[in-house]
């Protein structure tokens, strides 16, 4: 019994146990789906912004060029969320103009942008395009959350794990107590009224011979 109850604890929390995992991979890609599709609007939230701005100030007669107050409001957008790497502005030819970054002032804004920038035009009041925003991620912070993240999965994963295993111990043991109860309880039988009475016929009718034979030996 010992044997049996061992081994289908042995088979059973590998099963439990690929389960669990195979449902928290499944959750860490929803998780981390769900996660990039955030930091992306909140990328091109901030490069919507930071355009607009610039914007308002073309249409008070100020270039871009001159626009100095966008270094200022670069370096403030990207000390205010630790997602945010680097924050440019370019000219319409795509020379960056200001930067979060001072290295990358004067040179060319790649183009088209990574998987991880979000881009927003800088349009003047007639509608022509005069230099565009550029706001990129910082792909250190972003792989560091995620990676708390799997250390969160899989912890709650293990926990899980555990779990089960102290539930199936627990279950087996139960049932296997049970069944030891039930086999160690002594079982009266009952025969059927209809079949008990013809016992009792027969009993009668064999009393009754027993009786006839002892008289006539007695005669």
């Amino acid at each position: 019994m010992r044997a049996l109850t061992l081994t289908l604890f042995v088979t059973l929390i590998p099963l439990i146990a690929a389960a669990l995992f195979l449902g928290a991979a499944l959750n860490y890609a929803s998780v981390r789906a769900t996660y990039m599709e955030l930091t992306g609007e909140r990328l091109g939230t901030v490069a919507r912004r930071i355009a607009a701005d610039a914007q308002t100030a073309l249409s008070l007669g100020l270039p871009l060029r001159g626009q100095e107050a966008l270094d200022r409001a670069l370096l403030r957008e990207g000390e205010a969320d630790a997602r945010l790497g680097t924050l440019s502005v370019a000219d319409g030819t795509g020379r960056i103009l200001f930067s979060s970054d001072p290295a990358l002032v004067g040179t060319r804004a790649t183009a088209p942008a990574g998987p991880l920038e979000r881009v927003a035009p800088i349009q003047s009041a007639f509608g022509t395009t005069e230099g565009r925003v550029i706001v990129a991620a910082d792909a250190e912070a972003l792989d560091g959350v995620l990676s708390d993240l799997v250390d969160t999965i899989l912890g709650a994963a293990w926990v899980a794990v555990v779990l089960g295993a102290v539930a199936v111990a627990a279950g087996l043991g139960l049932a296997w107590w049970r069944l030891g109860q039930a086999l160690a309880t002594p079982k009266t039988a009952t025969l059927p009224p209809a079949f008990d009475d013809a016992l009792h016929k027969v009993d009668a009718a064999l009393d009754a011979v027993e009786r006839d034979l002892a008289a006539r030996g007695a005669g």
